[in-house]
């Protein structure tokens, strides 16, 4: 009898040892399915949900109207052909509307302004939360900034006047990207660094300018990449004055605003031949040589200028040269022209 009670009493342990395994276990399968489910729908845009729910709500309704028709078929076709039309057309349905899907927001007048992240870009909870709410101090729109862009001072210029005037985003990786850079051991790459890090605070601090540095993490072999990734994601432009980052962002159909190509637009458009008027400021190198430079910083060394230093003078271009540091002229003094005071 103990060992027919030994017998009977397993199913009994049995299922008691499932049914509390199953009450410990099903919290995790709920809400981890949930959990993964919600961000899984985190990560499709906007634009791609509501293409696929006109495509399915376009599809039910022609396969709706086709559903009586085609159900007077003889059986077993009356039985099976609705239901497979229905998949048929909400499929193709669904296809059309997410191929032509930007078309379709340009027609009804909307525009994709939301953030998700795909297969080369993983966004943390907390940053596509910051992501997705609207800045409750800015609805401007945003600019990826590289490291070069916050390097170059100009930035901070061209947004505190207003002639920028977007939401500066700083991903992380490109932070820790000046980090390295002011913590490297060549001088000329430590001094760009603490330059880049001083800029970045100044603009911080700056009442006119918003900017925010965000935590994105991002797919990629390098800083560059992840830059792009999150670009193309987030679809905004960057602002760099990386011509390599401009190349590659090119092929990916990513917009880049170089800040190189800005100065070319902005500079006067002196050519050789050209007179103007310019003040010398100093000695040149060479003999007789006196130095000047335009508003937008370009340095003309004039021939035969150095008697004239501190005067404004009338002056004939020569020549020009685009060197690594920018851009320099050759001038002489015009002979027709008497040096103004």
């Amino acid at each position: 009898e103990a060992v027919g009670g030994d017998v009977y009493g397993y199913p009994i342990i049995i299922a008691a040892s499932v049914g509390a395994l199953l009450f410990l276990l099903t919290p995790y399968l709920t809400i981890g399915i949930l959990s993964r489910l919600r961000q899984e729908v985190r990560r499709v845009e906007t634009s791609d949900l509501v293409a696929i729910a006109s495509g399915l709500l376009v599809g039910g309704l022609a396969s709706t109207l086709l559903a009586f028709p085609l159900a007077m078929l003889p059986n077993p076709f009356g039985q099976y052909v609705p239901f497979i039309a229905l998949i048929a057309i909400c499929s193709v349905a669904v296809l059309s509307t997410l191929t032509k899907k930007r078309e379709l927001m340009d027609l009804v007048g909307f525009r994709n302004a939301g953030v998700s992240a795909d297969d080369n870009v993983t966004v943390s909870e907390d940053a596509a939360q910051n992501i997705d709410a609207p800045s409750k101090t800015s609805a401007r729109p945003q600019l990826l900034l590289d490291t070069s862009a916050i390097i170059d001072g100009r930035v901070r210029g061209l947004s505190a006047s207003g002639f920028l005037p977007h939401r500066l985003v700083v991903p992380q990786f490109v932070l820790h990207e000046l980090q390295l850079v002011a913590d490297s051991d060549d001088y000329s790459r430590r001094t760009r660094g603490t330059r880049g890090l001083q800029a970045l605070e100044e603009m911080r601090q700056h009442p006119g300018i918003d900017i925010d540095v965000r935590q994105i993490d991002a797919d990629g072999p390098d800083v560059d990449s992840q830059l792009v990734n999150v670009a193309r994601t987030m679809n905004i432009p960057v602002l760099s004055g990386d011509t390599n980052l401009e190349r590659v962002a090119g092929l990916q159909d990513v917009q880049v605003l170089n800040l190189h190509n800005l100065a070319d637009l902005m500079r006067p458009a002196l050519a050789v031949g050209d007179e103007t008027d310019l003040k010398l400021v100093q000695k040149g190198r060479e003999y007789m040589q006196g130095v000047g430079f335009l508003d937008d910083g370009t340095m003309v060394v004039v021939d035969g200028g150095e008697p004239h230093v501190g005067e404004t003078v009338s002056i004939v271009v020569t020549r020009t040269l685009q060197t690594s540091s920018g851009r320099m002229m050759f001038a002489r003094l015009d002979s027709g022209e008497t040096p103004a005071p």
